[in-house]
């Protein structure tokens, strides 16, 4: 392959300038850091030249190597100084002339070699980032001297990432996760470990390695990307392979395995939460994000299983997809328990509605997904069957009237009724449910009792009615649910 030529494009004491870099960091991080800018700048400034120094001095042995090197230490003793917008860019152009030095060939032009060190101040810290690439390409291809080859972090940066991810997700669903890292104390280890730092930490790093390592050396940039074939070196085809899926899978397992204890705990069999925390809370925070996770588990089965692909066919990885899946269509089932007994403190809406079919919706769709793998169906197959899954449920739900059902429910499960429920929102009843809501409202009003939500009904009843004689006198808004909701009218009426 061309793992060869891109090593020792690469190497060029490669190790001994990272661990510089690495120092380079460190140190930026104690002068620079969230701090005001002072003469710890300079200082900084003096060590990023020595470290440029201290590693191409044999190729700078040149007077103008020279006048580059002292022209640069003295912009930073200005800095040290005082610090200024002015030294500091002068600092930077010069550092990267004295980078660039080897590099230039000829010096005589002056406007050339401003030029290229503008030009690469402006770019040269991407070859950070560019030359990840290649690294990536040799964790794949290059060996230890025992035999293993170098996949740390190709085997654990997706399964530690996506684990995360998960993690996060459980901690808005689940208070009592959230509850426990809360009791731990983050602000101690925040002041060490920010995305603000670990950016700071980056930036330093790109600017460290562009003067450090100006440039590719034995070999063009070009050729490299032309001797590299996209499908080799691609970050998420370089991740994506079985032992970080395998790994992934483990982890995805164990983490749900935890989750779905804690819902029979606390959901399927009853058991006393703690205190501070009761069941509607743990039921409210727990619905919507475990539909996320539900359709993040889609889509790594979907890349996972793809249909021919050999990923696919190692049978302890789908051994523990469809573990996963099966974990997760539990996970889904626990979710719908978790906003029935939300609905059941806080009433039904229509988006708690939606919220119940979706999850019937995912949980099929996670389903199918298991059962096409399994038939040896195609994605087209898979396609179909959801949207005709999703096409039935919808048509069905044409032919109910869920608004009555709705307020129904509401009506006789309120505080007013029961005196267990939310309080019956009669506004809610009028604005979202319409005529539809009559019925309930007619039951309410010969089983209620509070006098103050008595009249509310009473009010919003004759509003509802009003507005259903209306609809039915004239012809072009007749309706044949609204013709059936008539008799319930007029027998309370003639009672």
């Amino acid at each position: 392959m061309h793992a060869q030529p891109i090593a020792q494009s690469l190497q060029s004491r490669a190790s001994y300038k990272l661990l510089s870099l690495t120092g380079l960091v460190t140190v930026g991080d104690m002068l620079l850091y969230n701090h005001a800018l002072g003469w710890t700048l300079g200082l900084f400034g003096l060590l990023m030249l020595l470290a440029v120094h201290a590693h191409n001095c044999h190729e700078r042995r040149t007077r103008m190597g020279d006048a580059a090197f002292f022209a640069t230490a003295g912009l930073a003793l200005a800095m040290v100084e005082s610090p200024g917008i002015l030294s500091a860019l002068l600092y930077g152009i010069s550092l990267t002339a004295y980078a660039l030095l080897p590099q230039l060939g000829s010096t005589e032009n002056t406007w050339i070699t401003l030029k290229s060190s503008l030009f690469h101040l402006l770019t040269g810290w991407w070859r950070f980032f560019r030359q990840t690439r290649l690294w990536l390409y040799l964790y794949r291809h290059m060996k230890r001297r025992n035999g293993r080859q170098r996949h740390f972090v190709l085997h654990w940066l997706m399964p530690l990432t996506l684990t995360a991810l998960f993690m996060l997700l459980f901690f808005q669903a689940n208070p009592l996760i959230a509850l426990t890292i809360r009791q731990v104390n983050w602000q101690s280890l925040g002041e060490y470990i920010s995305f603000q730092r670990m950016a700071f930490w980056l930036a330093i790093a790109a600017v460290g390695w562009a003067v450090i390592r100006p440039k590719l050396t034995r070999m063009p940039v070009f050729r490299l990307n032309y001797l590299l074939h996209e499908e080799e070196i691609g970050f998420l085809k370089t991740i994506f392979n079985p032992r970080s899926i395998i790994t992934s899978l483990l982890l995805f397992n164990g983490l749900f395995l935890l989750q779905n204890i804690m819902d029979i705990l606390f959901i399927w069999t009853g058991s006393e939460l703690p205190e501070g925390i009761t069941h509607a809370q743990y039921a409210q925070q727990g619905a919507y994000p475990l539909i996320i996770t539900a359709l993040m588990t889609g889509g790594f089965t979907l890349a996972t299983l793809r249909p021919g692909s050999a990923i696919a066919a190692i049978p302890a990885i789908r051994a523990l997809v469809y573990a996963w899946v099966a974990q997760n269509i539990f996970l889904v089932t626990s979710a719908a328990l978790r906003l029935l007994s939300y609905i059941e403190a806080y009433s039904l809406t229509y988006l708690r509605v939606a919220a119940l079919l979706w999850m019937v919706l995912v949980g099929v769709g996670l389903a199918l997904i298991v059962l096409g793998n399994m038939l040896r169906k195609n994605n087209i197959w898979l396609i179909n069957s959801n949207l005709a899954t999703l096409y039935g449920l919808l048509y069905i739900c044409c032919f109910v009237n869920i608004g009555g059902i709705m307020a129904d429910y509401n009506v006789k499960h309120c505080r007013e009724i029961d005196g267990k429920g939310a309080s019956l929102d009669v506004s809610y009843l009028y604005h979202k449910v319409g005529v539809d809501a009559l019925p309930a409202l007619r039951w309410f009003e010969h089983n209620g009792t509070n006098a103050f939500v008595l009249n509310r009904v009473t009010e919003t009843d004759y509003q509802l009615e009003w507005e259903l004689r209306s609809r039915m006198e004239n012809w072009k808004s007749w309706t044949y649910r609204n013709l059936r909701l008539l008799p319930t009218i007029d027998n309370d009426n003639a009672e």
